[in-house]
């Protein structure tokens, strides 16, 4: 849910800008939406990762739940908080790549994180079981965002003059 209204509370600025041609804001300001993003969300995953034991037994610790069930599922919560922050962040760059009419490489992009995701699966499900799938997932959101903010950056910095890039 955050991810999604994050996003399309900032789409139709993404859009314009880009339909401005105003690289040197787009690029300022997914910077400065993406650091809210972190801001927000590691916290948030944070506290899941450190809290998940507590969390599961208030919610599902009763009768036929027990303790080392409380454990193999705060285990899968703890991997999959992981992905929040990289997940939040993708969903926010893959809108800005749509709005530069990127959909080849995010076609492709989407393609090599399914294949990555089945991969990295079938690999840490063998030695970690079910919190194996988890960390999978938040391993391929983090390499999906990555590949996403490296092409928007290097593209927005062959369309930036020189003289006007902002400096990070």
């Amino acid at each position: 849910l955050t991810a999604t209204a994050a996003s399309e509370a900032v789409f139709p600025y993404f859009a314009e800008t880009v339909a401005r041609r105003d690289w040197r804001a787009v690029k300022s300001h997914l910077l400065q939406v993406t650091g809210a993003i972190l801001l927000f969300a590691l916290p948030l995953a944070l506290v899941l990762i450190l809290f998940a034991p507590q969390i599961v037994s208030l919610l599902f610790e009763r009768g036929s739940f027990t303790a080392a069930d409380t454990a193999k599922v705060a285990g899968v919560i703890r991997f999959a908080a992981m992905q929040i922050p990289f997940y939040i962040a993708g969903v926010l760059a893959s809108r800005v790549a749509i709005s530069m009419q990127a959909t080849r490489f995010t076609l492709v992009a989407s393609i090599g994180a399914m294949v990555c995701n089945a991969g990295f699966n079938a690999l840490l499900m063998r030695h970690m079981g079910v919190a194996g799938i988890a960390l999978s997932t938040a391993f391929v959101h983090l390499l999906s965002a990555a590949a996403l903010y490296i092409y928007l950056f290097r593209r927005l910095k062959g369309m930036i003059p020189q003289h006007q890039a902002v400096r990070l």
